[in-house]
């Protein structure tokens, strides 16, 4: 919402109300892009960052037994994953929609 916000109260030095219009949904729209594409990283990241702990983890395991705070940790991420995966999935199959739109 505060993206949305900020993009639409940015000001424009058209008067005719369809020219103000058409520049606030151009800056809403360009805004909204950047925030999208921030957010997609920022899941893509998460999910490495998470798969990397995971595979410590299990380095670990390999010579001694986990702890329960680490068997928790690699359960809730092993969790975590499988949402994160959901979200990249969508993503790319939304990706390879609009390039088969274009």
């Amino acid at each position: 919402m505060h993206t949305v916000q900020a993009a639409w109260n940015t000001p424009t030095s058209n008067t005719e109300p369809f020219h103000r219009l058409g520049h606030k949904l151009h800056a809403t729209a360009r805004a909204l892009r950047s925030w999208s594409s921030s957010i997609i990283s920022d899941a893509r990241l998460k999910l490495l960052m998470a798969q990397q702990v995971i595979l410590q983890l299990d380095i670990a395991q390999e010579s001694r037994e986990l702890t329960e705070a680490e068997l928790r940790i690699r359960t809730k991420l092993k969790k975590r994953i499988l949402g994160w995966a959901v979200i990249e999935r969508v993503r790319k199959r939304q990706c390879a929609r609009a390039v088969n739109l274009k």
